[in-house]
């Protein structure tokens, strides 16, 4: 059984000083995390491999949060584009201990494009 877990995180403080947010998660150890370092592309179905990084070693596993853009000011479009990029991600791997989500908070609102923008950092644990 997969265990899935998520967390908001503010992400205030990183577009304040001008840096892509990120959340540090304790790695057990011996654990094996990938980490999604590139945005789901639309329209492609196919495994990515070479959009995570692996992560063996040390005491942390660094998840940065990429920006997403909804189709819509719905604001309940935002919760299901993070679900369903969560589960498109958990399709490239056969096996699976834990999913991770975080979500940045704020959400931006896009209103000249009729959209909101939110970012998303996404962890699997397969070992």
């Amino acid at each position: 059984m997969t265990e899935e877990t998520a967390q908001f995180l503010d992400i205030t403080p990183f577009m304040d000083q001008g840096v892509a947010p990120q959340l540090c998660l304790p790695r057990e150890p011996d654990s094996i995390w990938r980490v999604r370092q590139q945005p789901i592309q639309p329209g492609v179905f196919q495994p990515q491999p070479q959009a995570w990084s692996t992560v063996k070693e040390g005491d942390l596993v660094r998840i940065p949060l990429i920006p997403y853009r909804t189709s819509s000011r719905n604001p309940e479009e935002v919760l299901l584009a993070a679900i369903q990029i969560g589960q498109r991600n958990v399709r490239e791997f056969s096996e699976l201990l834990r999913i991770h989500l975080v979500v940045g908070d704020p959400i931006q609102d896009l209103e000249e494009h009729n959209a909101f923008r939110f970012w998303l950092g996404v962890a699997v644990r397969t070992h």
